[in-house]
């Protein structure tokens, strides 16, 4: 993992806590953009 990904991965697990039922769609949409940073 490169350091970029560490301050994502957080950013990516606290919004999951405060949304759940959007996560479906928004899972899909950051790991698009986190495949572009990789």
């Amino acid at each position: 993992m490169s350091i970029k990904l560490v301050p994502w991965m957080k950013i990516y697990t606290e919004w999951l806590e405060h949304s759940e039922e959007q996560s479906k769609s928004t899972i899909m949409i950051l790991c698009v953009i986190m495949v572009d940073f990789l």
